[in-house]
């Protein structure tokens, strides 16, 4: 720390990567930041750092590629950088106290983002002004290995808030906006998000439908939309995402028929669409369903057997007068067969009784 503090001068030296986190209370970037252009990765999670973001370091580093700055106290609005920004994969901005709305045109800014996490601030969400679809870099750094850096990253994805570090990053793609306050409509323009792997835009008070363009999430693994405030109903355009293991819209409102049990929607149990009382076809209410099924296709078999019987009774001779031998057999032994075990034998006790009573009234 006192190191960091004594370089208030102009530098001699250009870095290309610079890290300080795990909460060492720094509270304010080192001055000498400002003199740094050649940086590639930038990780200053943890250190209580305050005041609007640092927008500078985006517009002083053309060249960085991954920019770490959660577990923060930043505020204000997120502001990009004036230029575009042709290098950056990873955004990570999370947990601070962040305000406003996610730009706009972060997409077309950032051409090359393929990590973007700005959950847990108070961001609004704004329509994306991009028709192009995210690609995802498989190569993070041509001369750097994020790995013998261990670059830590906190995504929320699959239900569950994970950290990953190493060379795992190169392999990441996702979105998430999860406990933002975000309302608004879901922009359509998520759709053209079509490399991602995940996508979390849960806890928030977003209204309206989910977006057919969904869709086009080819290769989406986990898509998290509950705990909001939608309507409508599910798509059944999501049938045709067969990468997706995860999918939540509990606590949405939503209402109507859920997508046909097939492909990857077979897989998904009652948590998916739990909470939404007006939803039905999930095995919420699968107890109801499978009642009511097995009674509609007894009913409706029962039916089929019995149009068939009469048909073949109407059309040959034969069967008939055996059906109508059968029936009038059955008839006689539904008759008999009572009154011989049950009826016969009580009225044989009875008088039985009944004589056995008036000869001892008599020797009286």
């Amino acid at each position: 720390m006192t190191f960091l503090k004594s370089l208030t001068k102009v530098p001699n030296f250009q870095l290309q990567f610079f890290a300080i986190q795990r909460r060492i209370n720094l509270q304010r970037l080192p001055s000498f930041l400002h003199y740094q252009h050649d940086l590639t990765v930038l990780s200053i999670d943890n250190n209580q750092l305050t005041g609007n973001f640092p927008t500078w370091l985006l517009e002083n580093n053309t060249r960085l590629a991954g920019l770490y700055a959660r577990d923060n106290a930043f505020i204000g609005t997120l502001k990009l950088p004036s230029g575009r920004h042709l290098h950056l994969e990873e955004f990570d901005v999370s947990n601070n106290k962040l305000s406003g709305r996610v730009p706009a045109n972060i997409s077309s800014d950032f051409p090359k983002l393929n990590n973007l996490n700005t959950s847990q601030n108070c961001l609004n969400i704004s329509p994306i002004r991009s028709t192009r679809h995210y690609h995802i870099s498989y190569g993070f750094l041509n001369d750097f290995n994020l790995m013998d850096v261990e670059t830590q990253v906190q995504f929320s994805t699959k239900r569950n808030s994970y950290t990953y570090k190493g060379s795992i990053l190169k392999y990441m793609s996702g979105v998430d906006l999860s406990s933002n306050g975000l309302t608004g409509e879901i922009p359509v323009e998520l759709g053209n998000l079509s490399k991602i792997h995940a996508f979390n835009l849960s806890r928030n008070h977003i209204f309206g439908k989910i977006p057919n363009t969904f869709s086009n999430l080819h290769e989406i693994e986990s898509l998290d939309l509950s705990y909001n405030s939608l309507n409508g109903r599910i798509p059944v355009g999501l049938l045709e995402l067969h990468s997706l293991a995860i999918f939540s819209v509990a606590y949405t409102n939503l209402s109507g028929a859920v997508p046909p049990f097939e492909a990857q929607f077979s897989t998904f149990d009652k948590s998916s669409y739990q909470g939404n009382p007006l939803i039905c076809g999930s095995e919420e209410s699968a107890g109801l369903t499978d009642t009511q099924s097995f009674y509609i296709g007894f009913t409706v078999s029962s039916g089929v057997i019995l149009l068939r019987l009469a048909a073949a009774l109407c059309f040959n001779s034969y069967w008939r007068t055996a059906w109508f031998g059968l029936v009038e057999v059955l008839m006689l032994n539904s008759y008999y067969f009572p009154l011989d075990n049950v009826v016969t034998p009580i009225k044989s006790r009875w008088w039985r009784n009944l004589v056995l009573i008036l000869i001892v009234w008599t020797s009286r």
